[in-house]
């Protein structure tokens, strides 16, 4: 569209736009990229004058890129392509602040050669900024930038480890922070290669191998071309629900580094003809322009724009449920994924029970799937989720020498009597345990055992496994002589298995089977594994916060979600009256 009629549509959609007040409530999402210009009509209310910072006295806090402020268009409203798809009015809960930690000259495209340190002090700057001029806030920091190579692949460097240190609140007496970043773009321009065997190739950008962050890759929904660029014979490289031409993966890493992305959000599509892959207009997401004087709006594509997405969800999780953790937040948004039938067509997982080798195949591409608004924030009665926030002490020091400490096992109040009565009808429970780790600097790239401060696992009772033998296989205290307790079914009905979801600080494993065998799987447990504050006097005593989330869901429309609210209202009354 021209300008004026740009600006038609910008009219109309201000109309219906309305920002709630705010409150000590508020969720901010704070972008750290190549600034905001607060002037554009969409932006003017969602951040205040105040919250633009710069970490460079010489720099504006404009944006002369256009990156910044095209983030923040879809971190507020989402797509605009789907906006002007209805004429309901639009309710704002978020706000915006924007930390420049990039100028133009600064954003290279094709730089590989600039210090990984200086990025990560960049990183670390903005986010003080933001914490200096308003502390207190409840905040999301969002980041779409990154290097354009992966050598490390999925190796920590030093961006990613002053992410993962400031998630973890090394630096803020334990206070925790969220981070959402993109994966990295697939170099497109640049390949040969095949959708989507180029993808597999291109490895997550540093900074996505960190461990603390939410790292988004993209898939996409849009595959229909407009009459103009269906020129040179273009079509749409993805079909509906596929994964992103533009998105990275870690299919290639070593295996003991993280699973990235984590998730994938909409990134939009390429068109491609014989002369090879361009980007188009219709394919991509609308965002608001830096140049707002000359139009308005413009088209936003690829992770930066999955990532954007992604915090605009977190800030509507956080805004419903203030007072959860990072660390819950993150889980919710894993928790709540799930693949497309495309990408499980994509990549050979549509049989009905996948290898589970398949599985972290899919993962390491397509992280967990897409994350769902309604799952993430409201439970119903045949598709429910319950949280725990808890800690452990993970080590000790026991006769002079350091060993794993503690274990906490949970009795789940599971329907017992509806699931039983369920019997053979197939139901699945998903597990997610989330937690930050410390980062070891020094220790970059040597392996994962060294890197991370500790470790934390769960595991499950089988369905005919006694209670006994469920803690005499988790703790040797309590074993009994001459009983085995080993089982070789113990991952019969998981999708990744005990040793699959082990990568990272985000272990995510859905059960699927029988409901009458889950009901015997009512007794959970987390424990510790290990890490480098085994191996330190001044740490071996710290304390380790985790989210585990436990969710049933069933095709039936049984009510499994009111015995279980029956069972935990009792048992809080039964403490309070104790």
């Amino acid at each position: 569209m021209g300008r004026i009629e740009q600006k038609e549509w910008l009219a109309g959609l201000q109309k219906r736009v309305v920002f709630k007040r705010e409150s000590n409530r508020t969720p901010y999402i704070c972008i750290l990229d190549t600034g905001i210009n607060k002037a554009h009509p969409l932006l003017d209310k969602a951040i205040n004058l105040n919250d633009l910072h710069s970490i460079n006295a010489a720099w504006t806090n404009a944006d002369t890129v256009g990156h910044g402020t095209r983030v923040a268009g879809l971190s507020v409203y989402g797509d605009l392509s789907e906006v002007f798809e209805t004429t309901e009015q639009l309710e704002i809960r978020h706000r915006l602040e924007s930390s420049k930690i990039i100028n133009a000259s600064e954003f290279i495209p094709d730089d590989t050669k600039r210090s990984l340190d200086l990025y990560a002090d960049y990183t670390k700057q903005g986010v003080a900024l933001a914490e200096i001029t308003m502390p207190y806030r409840k905040r999301i920091f969002q980041m779409a930038i990154t290097t354009i190579d992966s050598w490390d692949r999925g190796k920590p460097s030093s961006w990613s480890a002053a992410l993962d240190m400031l998630a973890a609140g090394m630096d803020n007496e334990g206070n925790k922070r969220l981070f959402i970043i993109a994966a990295g773009n697939a170099a497109i321009e640049r390949t040969s290669s095949k959708y989507p065997d180029f993808n597999k190739i291109e490895g997550v950008k540093d900074p996505g191998q960190t461990w603390n962050a939410l790292t988004i890759g993209a898939y996409t929904e849009k595959d229909m071309l407009s009459e103009d660029e269906k020129i040179d014979n273009n079509r749409p490289t993805a079909a509906h629900g596929e994964i992103s031409p533009y998105t990275t993966t870690s299919y290639e890493w070593e295996t003991e580094w993280p699973l990235k992305p984590d998730i994938v959000m909409e990134g939009g599509n390429t068109a491609e003809n014989k002369f090879g892959k361009v980007q188009a207009d219709s394919l991509s997401l609308l965002s608001t322009n830096s140049q707002f004087l000359e139009k308005p709006f413009a088209a936003m594509w690829a992770t930066s724009a999955a990532s954007a997405l992604g915090s605009r969800m977190c800030s509507h999780i956080i805004n419903k449920y203030p007072n959860l953790s990072p660390e819950t937040t993150r889980a919710l948004m894993v928790h709540s994924a799930s693949w497309t039938n495309a990408m499980l067509r994509q990549f050979d997982c549509d049989k009905p029970k996948p290898n589970k080798g398949s599985i972290r195949d899919l993962i390491r591409i397509c992280g967990y799937g897409v994350p769902n608004m309604t799952r993430a924030m409201v439970s119903m009665q045949n598709d429910f989720t319950m949280i725990i926030e808890d800690s452990l002490q993970p080590y000790k020091i026991e006769n002079r020498y350091p060993k794993n400490n503690e274990i906490k096992f949970y009795s789940l109040p599971f329907p017992q009597e509806e699931l039983q009565n369920l019997s053979e009808t197939e139901v699945e429970m998903r597990v997610t345990l989330s937690y930050f780790i410390e980062p070891n600097p020094s220790s970059r790239g040597r392996s994962r055992h060294s890197y991370q401060s500790h470790g934390l696992r769960f595991d499950m009772k089988y369905p005919s496994e006694t209670e006994n033998h469920f803690l005499g296989r988790l703790t040797k205290e309590m074993q009994e002589d001459g009983i085995d307790y080993r089982n070789d079914t113990q991952d019969r009905w998981w999708k990744l298995g005990s040793k699959g979801r082990t990568k990272g600080s985000i272990h995510s494993d859905i059960w699927a089977g029988p409901a009458v065998e889950l009901a015997g799987c009512n007794i959970i447990a987390v424990y510790p594994v290990s890490g480098w504050w085994k191996k330190q006097k001044d740490k071996i005593n710290s304390i380790a916060n985790y989210s585990l989330l436990i969710s049933i869901r069933t095709s039936t429309d049984v009510d499994l979600m009111t015995p279980v609210e029956l069972r935990i209202a009792n048992e809080i009354k039964t403490d309070i009256e104790v």
